[in-house]
């Protein structure tokens, strides 16, 4: 074997090595990152007034975390429930956006959402959740996960709302 050969297959070794480490590199780091997983749990859910004008409220609740939406079943005709929802989502370290919603469902029309924001024109919840720290932000108080969160709306077809969030 020629010296130029085995100069260029000792390149060649060394190339393949550096390659397979870097795979094995980025294949182990992928191993070791870390997801969260966000749960939003809704425990009460109290009409401060008749959405329905027919029939007793349908109750439901629509949560997006971090873009994905998810809707829980309706409980039918009550004004005030304790629906014990759990909505949780996988998603990696970080700080992920919130929106929960409370919506009346309806037969005949679309379904009416429920005023849980105390602020003018806006009825629904958006916070912040930072798995790393688990701190929700977005409301006039701090929050950490598993402490307890009341709001109510001040609007027409207003409720209040108690939930907690927790990551895992």
């Amino acid at each position: 074997m020629s010296v130029k050969t085995a100069s260029f297959l000792s390149r060649m070794t060394f190339a393949l090595s550096a390659a397979a480490f870097a795979t094995t590199l980025g294949a182990s780091s992928a191993a070791f990152a870390r997801d969260d997983e966000i749960t939003v749990t809704i425990t009460q859910v109290r009409a401060l007034d008749k959405a329905d004008a027919f029939l007793g409220d349908d109750l439901y609740a629509r949560v997006t975390i971090s873009g994905e939406m998810f809707k829980t079943q309706r409980v039918a005709q009550q004004q005030d429930i304790i629906p014990d929802w759990k909505i949780s989502k996988t998603v990696q370290r970080g700080v992920h956006d919130v929106k929960v919603e409370i919506f009346d469902k309806d037969v005949f029309s679309p379904d009416d959402e429920i005023d849980i924001n105390r602020l003018p024109n806006k009825r629904d919840l958006d916070f912040t959740v930072n798995t790393r720290n688990c701190r929700i932000d977005g409301f006039a108080n701090r929050y950490r996960c598993h402490q307890q969160i009341r709001r109510a709306g001040d609007d027409r077809k207003k409720a209040e709302i108690i939930f907690y969030v927790t990551v895992n």
